[in-house]
C-alpha cells in the first residue's frame, strides 16, 4: 500500500481519474474534534484498491470550486461508500458543502449487528481490524493531532486506516450473509443519513419559556420544602451556646436518614423506594408531599439545571447525539443531552418549539409494541382487533372483567393498559399489581391481578402459546448448554452471554422489532423527502419530530404519517400499524 498526498487542484483532478467509476469507495475523515460546527475537517482518505490511498488535505481546498471534484465523487449515488463511523463523516462533509449520497457500509454498525459473547469487547477500528482480519492497526489520536515532526507518520497511519476498510467490509459482508443479518444491516446503514440530519438540525429551545418553567419549579420546590420542614429536620441532642435546640437537615438521598425521619412520625417502612412510598401516599399526606418533592427536585436537577449547558454556541439549538444501537435490542439511546428523558408533562415539552416561521410536525405510533407482539405471537384475537380498529385496551378490560365493551369506564381501561403492557411480557401477579399502581395509578389486589392474568391468557391464546414456545426453547437451550438467541422480525440477532430470563426473551423481539420499524421510517422519511427545508429534528421512543416551514405543515403531516405507516408494512405482514400526526408550534402540541 502506498499513499498519495493531495494538496493542489491538479493533484485532486488526477486522483479523481483513478477513483471515479469504481463500485466501492473507502472513505476516512479526519477532523480536529467531534463537533462539525466547531471543529475543522482536516483530511479525507480515499481508497478503491489494495495499492493506492489518496489523502486529500481538505483545508487546502477552501473555496467551493476547488472542492467540486470531491463533491462529484462523494455525491455519486451509484458508488457504495465504506466508512467507519459513517454518521460523523456525513455530518462533517455536509457542513463543508459536500452531500454524501449512495449506499453506505459502516463497519462500526456491522460489528454491533454481528456481536457475540466471543466477539470484540470494543468497536473501535483497531479492535475490529484485529478481530476480523487479525491485523494490528495503529490509529491516530482522537483529535488527529501529532507533533509536526511526526507528520509523515500521521499520514501513514491515516492511509492504513483508510486501506483497511475495504478488506474489513469483505469479511463482514460474508458474516452478515451467513448470519442472515443483511436485511437489518441495510436498515441500519440507510438510517445513518436521517440520524445525521437530526443531529445537525437539532431542536430549538425557547429560553424565555424555559426560564419561566424553571422559576415555577424552584418556587414549587421551596413550597414543598417549607411544608416538609417538620420531616426534613430533626433536633440534635445538644444545645447551642444560647441554650437553644439545634436542628439538622435530613438528607433525602439517604435511605437511612429518611426512614428514621418517617419513623419519628410513626411511619415504619421496609425501604424508601418509589413503590413503597406510593403505597402509603394515600394514607400519609407527608409521604405524598415527599414523592412530589422528589419529582420536582429531579426535574430541576436533570432538566432545568442541565439543559442550558447544551445550547450550542454556533446554532443556538440543542444537538443531541443518537446511538443507533444503544441497547442490545437495537433501540436508540441518546446523550448530550438525553432528549428521550424529557419529562412527559406539557410544560416541559412546550420549551421545545419551532423556530420563527416554522412549525413542528410530530407523529407517534399507536400501541406499536402491542401490535408487534400480536404479529410475533400471531394472536388471532389481537390481530382481528387491530384490523377492525377496535380499542385493544377496552377489549382487554371487557375480556378480563366480563363486562361488555360499552360499559368499560376510564379506570377499567387504564387498568387494562397495565394488563396489556405487563402481561405481554409475562409479569407475575404481584409484579402486575405493582406495575399497574406505579405506572398507571390503577389499584388491584394480588388476587385480582392473578385472576386478570388467567383471563388474559385465556382470551389471547396466541400470546400464551408464544410464551410457552419461548419458555420450552429456553429450557432446552439451558440443558444443552447453548446460549439463548433472540431475533426480531427483521432478523436482528441478540445472543445472551448469561442465562437469559424469560422477561428478556419476550421483550427483546418485541422492542427490537419496534425499533427496526422506527429506523425504517427514518430511512424512508430521509429518502423520500425532496424539500431541503424539511428536517428531522428528533426521535423519542416511538415518536418522530420534524421541523418545516409554516406553509408546509399540512403537507409534511401527511408525508410523515404516510412514511411511518409505510415502514410498518415492510416488517409487519398481518397487523396494521397506525401513526398519529399533529402540527404545532411546540413539542407539547403532540396530542
Amino acid at each position: 500500500m502506498k499513499y498519495h498526498y493531495i494538496s493542489e487542484p491538479e493533484q485532486l483532478e488526477e486522483a479523481m481519474r483513478h477513483l471515479s467509476g469504481q463500485h466501492f469507495l473507502a472513505i476516512s475523515v479526519l477532523s480536529t474534534g467531534p463537533d462539525p460546527y466547531l471543529h475543522t475537517l482536516r483530511m479525507i482518505g480515499l481508497n478503491t484498491n489494495k495499492e493506492d490511498v489518496w489523502l486529500v488535505e481538505f483545508t487546502r481546498f477552501a473555496d467551493a470550486a476547488s472542492r467540486e471534484p470531491l463533491r462529484a465523487l462523494l455525491g455519486n449515488s451509484k458508488t457504495v461508500k465504506v466508512i467507519y463511523h459513517a454518521k460523523e463523516a456525513v455530518e462533517f462533509l455536509k457542513i463543508n458543502g459536500i452531500l454524501l449520497c449512495g449506499s453506505l457500509f459502516d463497519p462500526y454498525l456491522a460489528a454491533q449487528l454481528l456481536a457475540t459473547p466471543q466477539g470484540p469487547d470494543e468497536y473501535h477500528l483497531a479492535a475490529l481490524a484485529l478481530f476480523f482480519l487479525q491485523h494490528h492497526l495503529t490509529v491516530l489520536p482522537e483529535d488527529g493531532i501529532l507533533d509536526q515532526r511526526d507528520r509523515e507518520d500521521a499520514l501513514a497511519l491515516q492511509a492504513q486506516a483508510t486501506a483497511i476498510l475495504l478488506p474489513l467490509r469483505a469479511v463482514m459482508v460474508k458474516q452478515l450473509v451467513e448470519n442472515q443479518l443483511v436485511g437489518v444491516a441495510k436498515i441500519e446503514f440507510d438510517c445513518v443519513y436521517g440520524v445525521a440530519d437530526m443531529e445537525l438540525t437539532g431542536m430549538y429551545l425557547n429560553e424565555q419559556v424555559f426560564k419561566m418553567l424553571g422559576a415555577q419549579l424552584y418556587s414549587e420546590a421551596k413550597r414543598l420544602e417549607k411544608e416538609l420542614a417538620p420531616l426534613l429536620t430533626t433536633e440534635k441532642s445538644q444545645m447551642n451556646l444560647l441554650g437553644e435546640s439545634e436542628t439538622t437537615a435530613v438528607n433525602l438521598d439517604s435511605p437511612e436518614q429518611l426512614r428514621a425521619a418517617l419513623l419519628r412520625r410513626g411511619i415504619d417502612l421496609p425501604d424508601t423506594s418509589r413503590h413503597t412510598l406510593n403505597q402509603l401516599a394515600v394514607t400519609y399526606p407527608e409521604v405524598a408531599q415527599l414523592l412530589e418533592y422528589r419529582k420536582v427536585a429531579k426535574q430541576l436537577n436533570t432538566f432545568i439545571d442541565a439543559l442550558p449547558n447544551y445550547i450550542h454556541p454556533v446554532t443556538g439549538r440543542i444537538h443531541s447525539h443518537y446511538q443507533q444501537m444503544g441497547a442490545g435490542s437495537g433501540r436508540f439511546s441518546c446523550s448530550g443531552p438525553n432528549i428521550q428523558g424529557t419529562p412527559r408533562g406539557e410544560a416541559f415539552r412546550n420549551c421545545f418549539q419551532a423556530a420563527p416561521g416554522n412549525v413542528l410536525v410530530i407523529a407517534d405510533y399507536s400501541q406499536i409494541e402491542l401490535r408487534v407482539a400480536a404479529e410475533v405471537a400471531q394472536d388471532a384475537r389481537m390481530i382481528k382487533a387491530y384490523r377492525e380498529g377496535e380499542d385493544l385496551h377496552r377489549l382487554t378490560a371487557s375480556l378480563v372483567t366480563g363486562l361488555s365493551v360499552e360499559l368499560i369506564d376510564k379506570k377499567q381501561r387504564q387498568a387494562a393498559k397495565a394488563i396489556n403492557f405487563g402481561l405481554v411480557y409475562a409479569m407475575g401477579a404481584r409484579g402486575l399489581q405493582t406495575y399497574a399502581h406505579d405506572t398507571y395509578g390503577a389499584a388491584m389486589t394480588v388476587e385480582q391481578a392473578e385472576q386478570f392474568r388467567q383471563r388474559f391468557f385465556m382470551a389471547y391464546r396466541g400470546i400464551y402459546r408464544w410464551h410457552q414456545k419461548v419458555r420450552l426453547q429456553n429450557e432446552a437451550d439451558r440443558k444443552a448448554g447453548i446460549p439463548a438467541e433472540t431475533r426480531t422480525l427483521s432478523g436482528r440477532r441478540y445472543i445472551w452471554s448469561t442465562v437469559a430470563g424469560l422477561a428478556g426473551l419476550y421483550n427483546m423481539p418485541v422492542q427490537g422489532t419496534a425499533a427496526d420499524i422506527a429506523k425504517k421510517a427514518i430511512c424512508l422519511i430521509y429518502q423520500e423527502n425532496v424539500n431541503p427545508n424539511w428536517h428531522l429534528i428528533g426521535f423519542v421512543h416511538d415518536e418522530i419530530l420534524m421541523e418545516v416551514p409554516q406553509a408546509d405543515g399540512t403537507a409534511a403531516k401527511y408525508f410523515l404519517k404516510t412514511q411511518m405507516e409505510r415502514a410498518g408494512k415492510f416488517i409487519l405482514k398481518t397487523v396494521p400499524l397506525v401513526a398519529e400526526a399533529n402540527i404545532g408550534n411546540s413539542w407539547a402540541d403532540a396530542k
